[in-house]
């Protein structure tokens, strides 16, 4: 963090892109020094763009945000966004269903069915930019609107 930098209270939006960009708006009239956000998901960061965008501080106030939804990535696109930080879906996925399935093996009492130890499990993260965007090895990092 820079020197003399501060972090402004959370806002939280219920991962809605309407109260997100309306957050943010609060946000920008509140502290018109405001130089960063950070959105948490893809809805989100979509949002905080949103508002940015606006109140025509595109570019002096940086927008960074998880995930690389279709909105967000067009927002790299547009210069509304600054980076993304992803996960690749599919491995999400894969990790999702493999660890349901093996909670599901392990109920062999025939009751209900019990968490399974902490497991951390590996999920690479990439940091998606501008510049890095439309490169092949991203592209599984990037959220499709339709399978």
């Amino acid at each position: 963090m820079p020197a003399g930098a501060t972090i402004l209270t959370p806002q939280y939006d219920n991962v809605d892109r309407n109260k997100a960009a309306a957050a943010t708006s609060a946000m920008i009239v509140a502290h018109p020094d405001l130089q960063a956000v950070f959105a948490v998901s893809g809805p989100e960061g979509e949002g905080a763009a949103q508002a940015v965008k606006e109140a025509g501080k595109s570019g002096q106030i940086k927008v960074f945000a998880y995930d690389a939804t279709p909105g967000e990535v067009a927002g790299l696109h547009n210069g509304t966004i600054t980076a993304l930080l992803a996960q690749p879906a599919g491995d999400i996925g894969k990790v999702s269903v493999d660890s349901v399935l093996a909670a599901i093996k392990g109920n062999t009492s025939g009751g209900a069915i019990k968490p399974l130890p902490q497991q951390d499990k590996q999920i690479p993260l990439k940091v998606i930019t501008v510049q890095n965007v439309d490169d092949p090895s991203t592209a599984a990092y990037l959220y499709k609107p339709h399978c």
